[in-house]
């Protein structure tokens, strides 16, 4: 048996669900509303319609090959603006090395455990320092598998 790097296990960033923006608590309540006592909700439960309190600030993303990589299928306007790049249709294999790390660690734990990831980091946007909360959330198309996440992302200062 093989040891696993802790940092996949609980990225050090994470926090509770209670310690995220209104927004995003909100989304969660959502998120958890539409998975209706499953595991995660299937990607056909969520109409886009009712998501509009949080569009600018949300990312749709699909698994591809169980987590080898990500392609942003949707990158809101008010997070392009934030930093500066819209990712839409971009895989996370094109970005820096360091930021694949993150990300392949964070969004990786969500496809192997199939459970919903708060994080909150302060980072760098735009010349400015600013803590960055993140709700990642499973999604499945097939009901097996973890196909898709749902990522909303809001200033949690």
């Amino acid at each position: 048996m093989s040891m696993v790097n802790p940092v996949l296990v609980t990225p050090p960033d994470a926090v509770g669900i209670e310690q995220l923006p209104e927004s995003l608590r909100n989304l969660y309540a959502f998120w958890d509303r539409c998975r209706a006592g499953r595991t995660m909700p299937f990607r056909r439960d969520i109409d886009v319609l009712n998501l509009r309190p949080w569009l600018g600030n949300l990312m749709l993303i699909d698994v591809i090959d169980g987590g080898a990589d990500y392609r942003y299928r949707v990158y809101g306007s008010v997070l392009a603006s934030y930093f500066n790049r819209d990712l839409t249709g971009r895989c996370v294999s094109s970005l820096a090395a360091s930021v694949q790390e993150v990300i392949h660690a964070e969004y990786g734990h969500v496809v192997r455990h199939a459970v919903p990831l708060a994080i909150s980091r302060r980072r760098s946007v735009q010349f400015f320092s600013l803590v960055m909360a993140r709700l990642v959330l499973p999604l499945t198309v097939t009901g097996r598998d973890v196909e898709m996440l749902l990522v909303g992302v809001y200033r949690a200062e």
